[in-house]
């Protein structure tokens, strides 16, 4: 498999793919062009940038604690004694699976949000600055 693309291309298709198999073709795609956005280096994230993307982040850390708490649950009903049916060891393994993957997506959006609002701040700050040289200067 060719890929052509610089590696934050592959990422967000990657990611968006991802998305799309969990929520939708549509909610995915919004998620994208939000990433997007923030990916491109001339745009500076505005404040409601920083905060679709604390809403999203904060739906996904709901998901990864309930998938957490999904998987204690499973390991508590059937961790002492030897599983029956091999369809019970099936759902452990797709519990384990889905709190990985629960787990990963809310660091990806955690990060992201993290960098938004890093880079937010930072053109926040440096606005602030330039306004306080040309108060000085004039």
């Amino acid at each position: 498999m060719n890929i052509v693309g610089n590696s934050k291309t592959v990422d967000l298709d990657a990611l968006r793919l991802e998305l799309e198999d969990k929520y939708g073709g549509v909610t995915a795609q919004q998620i994208i062009d939000h990433l997007a956005r923030f990916h491109r280096p001339a745009k500076v994230p505005d404040y409601m940038d920083v905060k679709a993307m604390s809403e999203l982040q904060e739906r996904f850390r709901a998901q990864a604690v309930l998938a957490v708490w999904r998987l204690r649950d499973w390991r508590k009903r059937h961790g002492g004694r030897e599983p029956e049916q091999n369809l019970v060891l099936m759902e452990g393994a797709f519990l384990q699976r889905q709190c990985q993957d629960a787990i990963r997506l809310y660091r990806e959006a955690h990060q992201a949000y993290y960098a938004m609002y890093r880079a937010a701040m930072a053109a926040l700050t440096n606005r602030a600055a330039d306004a306080h040289h040309q108060e000085q200067a004039a």
